[in-house]
């Protein structure tokens, strides 16, 4: 079935009392727009995130607007435009590809607004189900859709729409415990001043109480220093999330549920650790500013032993050499670039048997289940259901 992505129309009235064109500066004067050509859909925001999956098209709408009614026949071609992508790319930090070609198709690349009208007909585009082989790039895809050319006068702040692809990604992943933990051999030793880690978890049982369920570990990397990650201490509840790193530690101010699907980040940027749950800021801990060492041979996953108790569901594990952006966290969740600058390990662990986890960066960094994984689950959805 496809899915349609529609926008409710603002009256030419309204639109027209409510825009207001900034010529580029503090102190630019400001005035009304009358008489422009515009698109419906970028009035409320000038991006939108369309889920998608390999299994059903998804059509979205560019509406061709005018903000009162014209007094000739405005015409208006329609086109993808490289250069808006570009231009919003560089806005908001973020690193989206075109669409190919073959993934859509215009229903029209023509509308007309009539003599005495304020719209065009809706022109629908439809974009077809991703493909296996585009999800296994990393690559982000969005078709920027623009008003290429117009007898009439273009408000070119809202001229173009993107609509970011947001799929539905349908994988399998390791169950691992604290019987069953796995070690990561990083190809060198490391001193970093700015680092980050990152994965998705889903822990089947978490204490509620004061000191239960304690100690259960999920990410471990040892040398001089450390970046341990667990779930409950003794002084507070077994659902609470808890970082040790350079000689201090912060315990999460949200308590998480067992059985349910988190993304959690941890960025250091030399003077404070962030940490973000689900791509939103939930912690914030002061460091001493220096680089922590960690040792090659001392990255590990569910290393608890004894403590950990919950069978754990790992998913889309990365370390990097640098601090990165919420931006990055909020649009990578599921799957990113492995050449991305920065990422020095990337295990998917998407790998459906076996008990080794390849790094999809190329740099070597194998992670192995060191006593095989508890098992596979298969058909673990990016979007919860």
């Amino acid at each position: 079935m496809k899915k349609i992505f529609n926008f409710k129309m603002m009256s030419a009235a309204t639109l027209a009392l409510s825009l207001l064109l900034f010529a580029g500066c503090n102190d630019a004067e400001y005035k009304v727009i009358n008489d422009a050509i515009y698109l419906s859909e970028a009035f409320v925001s000038t991006s939108k995130k369309v889920t998608i999956d390999m299994e059903s098209p998804v059509v979205v709408t560019a509406t061709v607007r005018a903000t009162e009614k014209v007094t000739h026949d405005v015409n208006v071609s329609l086109d993808v435009s490289q250069s808006a992508l570009d231009a919003f790319n560089k806005k908001n930090g973020t690193e989206y590809v075109l669409l190919p070609d073959a993934c859509y198709e215009f229903a029209e690349k023509s509308a007309v607004i009539q003599t005495g009208k304020v719209g065009a007909s809706v022109t629908p585009i439809t974009i077809k189900p991703i493909t296996q082989e585009m999800l296994d790039t990393g690559n982000k895809y969005a078709l920027p859709i623009s008003i290429a050319q117009a007898n009439g006068d273009v408000m070119n702040s809202l001229s173009t729409m993107v609509y970011i692809l947001d799929p539905v990604i349908i994988t399998s992943v390791p169950v691992m415990t604290g019987s069953k933990p796995a070690t990561l051999a990083m190809r060198q030793d490391y001193s970093l001043l700015q680092w980050s880690v990152e994965f998705r978890v889903n822990m089947s049982m978490l204490g509620t109480g004061i000191g239960q369920l304690n100690n259960q570990a999920v990410f471990g990397a040892f040398g001089g220093d450390e970046i341990y990650i667990r779930f409950g201490d003794a002084p507070i509840a077994g659902n609470i999330l808890q970082v040790k790193t350079l000689g201090t530690q912060i315990n999460c101010p949200t308590p998480f549920n067992a059985k349910q699907w988190y993304h959690l980040a941890f960025v250091c940027d030399g003077p404070k650790l962030t940490i973000y749950i689900n791509g939103k800021v939930d912690a914030v801990l002061d460091l001493p500013n220096r680089p922590i060492v960690l040792s090659k041979d001392k990255f590990g996953l569910c290393g608890g032993g004894s403590y950990l108790r919950a069978d754990v569901m790992m998913s889309e594990l990365r370390f990097w050499t640098k601090a990165i952006s919420q931006t990055q966290i909020q649009n990578n969740m599921f799957t990113i670039n492995p050449n991305t600058e920065g990422l020095e390990g990337y295990w998917k662990l998407n790998e459906g048997e076996g008990s080794t986890f390849k790094d999809a960066t190329g740099h070597g960094n194998t992670g192995t289940a060191t006593n095989g994984v508890v098992r596979w689950e298969h058909g673990v959805r990016s979007d919860g259901k």
